[in-house]
């Protein structure tokens, strides 16, 4: 029986998730309201009670940036009869645009994928200023700058990582294929672009350490000679497929996906022994392989026995995170952070220079990082941008 579709929205049972109040010193205006009439009834004669409830009301100022002129008299060197202007004060930047500003129309760009075009208008209505789109353009190019140094210390570190998820999806760069890789762990996640999807790409990506790691079925994992977990959740999709067939090909189906469906419920069962959930799933894994050794005979179907007959080569590959704990049975991580790259090159079509693909690489590792650590992208960006200007310390996203 067809379960009633579930709404949209909070569900009953789940706690709530509440704005947090502001802290006093966050309050930077405060007005006292009273009255002295009952809205209700209207009588005069109201007495003041003890308690009170208060609203902090969020509002936009207009125009809330601050533009400094700075006045640079030239001088004239008697010695070497050369004329110059004084310098600007120590950590001023010698741009139109300050850290910060630069930061914001980083992250316009690189993290809530506006257009170029579409950041100056934004900018044209929030604060009355003028950007022209190259000039967008052109801070893009110094975020690439500053962002490098963060982005090779993820590189490195998501190559030292015991286990990770892997996965890729397609690019476009001057209407030309690409492809973009993602590693991701629970911390840290970092993206690359290639011109090719094959195994010299993947291993010039991640290198061919024994590391653990979660994909999908491509052939090109195959090669990796460390543990290796296949998606269950990519699995799981095949056999509803199948389950959707006439037949008693279709009843195979259902009883594959019924039985796959009792692994990831046995998979999120915190409350069992561990022993004895792996127990049970050692089960569902002697039941999947009965059908599918059944599917190999099923000569209705050549399709389908070639599916079985693929599944049961590399079917040890479906079961390595009861010998490997840190591996999850899934490569959900990987397919969440790939997403927004997804809908990026849906909406731009990709980039247009090489330049353009460090950038998206760079942007993306970072601001996935920071989101994955709960902290503040502009400060990072802010502070990125800094060390990049006065030859300070690169922060580190790592160390946050």
């Amino acid at each position: 029986k067809d379960h009633p579709k579930k709404r949209g929205g909070g569900q009953k049972g789940h706690p709530p998730h509440l704005r947090k109040q502001f802290e006093a010193q966050d309050i930077q205006h405060t007005h006292h309201c009273s009255t002295n009439i009952c809205p209700r009834c209207g009588a005069i004669r109201i007495i003041p009670s003890s308690t009170s409830s208060h609203l902090d009301q969020v509002e936009l100022e207009n125009r809330k940036v601050s533009i400094t002129r700075y006045h640079r008299p030239f001088y004239r060197c008697t010695g070497c009869k050369r004329s110059f202007c004084a310098p600007l004060p120590k950590k001023v930047s010698p741009r139109c645009f300050g850290p910060r500003f630069e930061a914001m129309v980083t992250l316009m760009t690189g993290e809530y994928h506006l257009s170029k075009r579409q950041v100056s208008a934004m900018i044209k209505d929030l604060f009355e200023l003028t950007i022209s789109p190259s000039t967008v353009s052109n801070i893009e190019k110094r975020a690439h700058r500053a962002l490098d140094k963060a982005y090779l210390l993820l590189k490195s570190y998501l190559k030292q990582a015991s286990h990770k998820g892997v996965d890729e999806t397609s690019w476009r760069d001057q209407g030309l294929n690409h492809y973009i890789w993602v590693a991701s762990i629970e911390d840290a996640v970092c993206f690359s672009i290639s011109r090719r999807r094959n195994r010299l790409a993947f291993h010039n990506f991640l290198g061919e350490a024994p590391y653990g790691m979660t994909t999908d079925r491509y052939s090109v994992y195959r090669s990796h000679k460390g543990p290796h977990q296949y998606c269950l959740a990519h699995i799981l999709r095949d056999f509803q497929r199948i389950a959707d067939r006439s037949g008693d090909e279709g009843e195979i189906g259902q009883e594959l996906v019924f039985h796959l469906k009792e692994v990831f419920k046995l998979s999120k069962d915190n409350l069992l022994d561990l022993n004895e959930k792996h127990q049970r799933m050692r089960y569902r894994k002697r039941c999947l392989k009965r059908l599918l050794t059944e599917g190999l005979y099923y000569e209705e179907s050549p399709r389908f026995m070639r599916f079985c007959e693929r599944l049961l080569d590399d079917y040890d590959r479906l079961w390595t995170f009861l010998s490997h704990s840190e591996l999850e049975c899934h490569n959900n991580r990987s397919e969440r952070d790939l997403r927004p790259l997804v809908l990026w090159r849906k909406k731009s079509f990709g980039t247009q220079s090489r330049l353009g693909q460090e950038f998206v690489e760079r942007i993306a590792s970072v601001c996935g990082t920071l989101k994955k650590r709960k902290q503040s992208l502009l400060s990072f960006l802010s502070k990125s941008f800094c060390a990049s200007l006065f030859g300070e310390k690169f922060p580190s996203p790592l160390a946050y």
